[in-house]
């Protein structure tokens, strides 16, 4: 399974987990991004849906 992530940028990693908010599959380096995700200072939403998706695979 390719990372979510970097499948909207043109690239392909293995994915390492699937993001507990919405189900993506991500690899390491954006599956730490998403656990740093912030806002305000609360956890909320998903990160790596703002960078070009809208969380739902077709």
């Amino acid at each position: 399974m390719d990372c979510y992530s970097c499948n909207l940028e043109s690239r392909q990693r293995s994915a390492v987990a699937i993001y507990r908010h919405c189900g993506a599959a991500l690899c390491v380096d954006h599956k730490s991004e998403a656990d740093s995700y912030r806002v305000g200072g609360m956890r909320y939403g998903c990160a790596h849906q703002e960078s070009g998706g809208n969380g739902t695979e077709t």
